[in-house]
């Protein structure tokens, strides 16, 4: 018979980095849902669910000693203020555990069910016109964050050709970070005007990950950004607005709360998400259908799945577009990979990357 159990979505060692008590027990919150503040709630009830790797806890003990060896990585690129070397086992453990952090997530699962229901309901709809029975057929999954962990095994080596450095907040401001912590963005699509900017094997691809209050692990398409000074593995952030917009990704990145240390306002909380709501809200997955007839005679579907995104003209003082970026001009509307080995490598696992 199974039983009830509650499982950490973001992990409690990740969370005491943005403790409010010396103990690091407390954290400060802001629940979009019930728009409430709160200035010190216990870190152990915070970012978790019943249940939520399945009842034989099999998944929460495999992912909980990923937590523990990255946890020492983590505690070690705050003391150092560097990533790992990237061709250390280190880094690789980084990356895994970064793709996990954002598969792991209520909201990564929510998503797969939305992508899921668009597709099949686009394919049950050209199936009903010649068997009416499927008109109103639903697919779902029972457990869609079982699907999203599957990914991040099969899609570790679409981290490929990301670049990782370190941002130094040197403001009076700190990061914010959230119940969906590793934020996604594509600067590069979003200025190029083309769709599906947000899979991790696209060209422009970027990731913003909070560690604490003043430290931020970003990875970044080398090709395509030129992000700090070529040397140097870490960036000094002094100019407020980039702190600013970051935080704003990190609200867009969110599904029902926001983490904070005491050094934020509840003002500060309720003015992002006060002009910025309705922008988060227009995001959604949208599926196009193109029908193709064979050689044979025979009618093929073709399905492409994208996203509205919430695009907000992310721009980082520390951040340009490289000269080959510039020149770079895309075949058509969606994005494409941003190197060929990465093609090759999403036909062979048979995934939709473009997002």
């Amino acid at each position: 018979m199974g039983h009830s159990k509650l499982h950490h979505y973001v992990p409690q060692f990740y969370l005491r980095y943005f403790a409010t008590d010396k103990n690091k027990k407390l954290i400060s919150l802001y629940n979009l849902n019930n728009k409430l503040f709160i200035e010190n709630a216990p870190i152990r009830k915070q970012a978790r669910e019943k249940n939520l790797y399945g009842e034989d806890d099999l998944i929460e003990k495999e992912l909980s000693q990923l937590e523990f060896y990255s946890s020492k990585i983590l505690e070690r690129l705050l003391e150092v203020i560097v990533p790992p070397p990237q061709d250390s086992p280190y880094f690789t453990l980084l990356k895994k555990y970064i793709l996990y952090q954002s598969m792991r997530t209520v909201k990564a699962g929510t998503e797969i069910q939305n992508l899921i229901q668009n597709s099949t309901g686009e394919l049950f709809k050209i199936m009903s016109r010649n068997d009416p029975s499927f008109k109103d057929l639903v697919a779902r999954f029972e457990n869609p964050i079982f699907v999203s962990l599957d990914m991040v095994e099969r899609g570790l080596s679409l981290m490929e050709y990301l670049d990782c450095k370190i941002l130094i907040n040197e403001t009076n401001l700190p990061f914010i970070t959230s119940d969906n912590p590793v934020a996604t963005y594509n600067h590069y699509c979003e200025i190029k005007k083309v769709k599906g900017g947000l899979g991790w094997a696209v060209k422009g691809f970027q990731v913003f990950f909070p560690l604490s209050p003043f430290i931020m692990i970003i990875f970044f398409d080398r090709f395509v950004y030129n992000c700090g000074t070529k040397k140097s593995l870490r960036i000094s952030v002094t100019n407020t607005n980039d702190i600013k917009q970051l935080n704003i990704l990190q609200y867009f990145s969110s599904n029902s709360q926001l983490f904070f240390s005491q050094n934020i306002s509840k003002q500060y909380i309720q003015d992002i998400v006060e002009k910025n709501s309705a922008a988060k809200q227009a995001f959604r997955h949208t599926t196009s259908t193109k029908e193709h007839i064979l050689p044979t005679g025979e009618r093929s579907i073709s399905f492409l799945s994208s996203s509205i995104e919430p695009n907000f003209n992310l721009t980082l003082s520390f951040l340009r577009i490289t000269k080959l970026g510039k020149k770079f001009i895309f075949e058509s509307e969606y994005s494409c990979p941003r190197h060929d080995s990465l093609s090759r490598e999403v036909q062979k696992r048979k995934i939709d990357w473009s997002d």
